[in-house]
């Protein structure tokens, strides 16, 4: 019961630290298995595209 318990507490922290934002700065990206943040820099990004365009109805 007690190795359920950490696992469970591993995954729930996984899930807790996957995240995306866009700020000031640029885009902060942390995936599922990943410890640290990736960061974007505006300065880095030369083309953005809207590829999906969800039409209201």
């Amino acid at each position: 019961m007690g190795t359920s318990f950490v696992i469970a507490g591993a995954l729930i922290f996984l899930c807790v630290n996957n995240y995306q934002y866009i700020d000031t700065k640029g885009i902060h990206m942390n995936l599922f298995f990943s410890l640290h943040e990736d960061h974007t820099s505006w300065e880095d990004i030369v083309k953005v595209e809207q590829t999906i365009v969800k039409k209201m109805v």
